[in-house]
């Protein structure tokens, strides 16, 4: 689905994040097929429920990873702060 505005001006409601996955469809030499894609990326905005999580955190996300969405400033995922299983540095 297109959204039209940056990452930026976009505030999800509820304990809601917008994460942006990371691009990694390869480890070494070896292709991962597409259902073991990255699960980890960066909190581009939180929800005001949102506790746990702030802007800017790096993630591992559960296998169900969300909705893609494309931003102005390009392709994120919005899922619920539940599905994140852990930040990392």
């Amino acid at each position: 689905m297109r959204v039209n505005c940056k990452t930026s001006d976009f505030k999800p409601v509820g304990r809601k994040i917008v994460v942006e996955m990371d691009k990694v469809d390869r480890i070494g030499s070896i292709i991962l097929p597409k259902e073991q894609k990255t699960t980890t990326g960066t909190v581009k905005c939180v929800g005001p429920n949102v506790i746990d999580i702030k802007g800017g955190d790096k993630v591992i996300l559960g296998q169900f990873k969300g909705t893609e969405y494309e931003f102005d400033d390009g392709v994120n995922t919005m899922c619920f702060e539940e599905h994140v299983l852990a930040v990392y540095e």
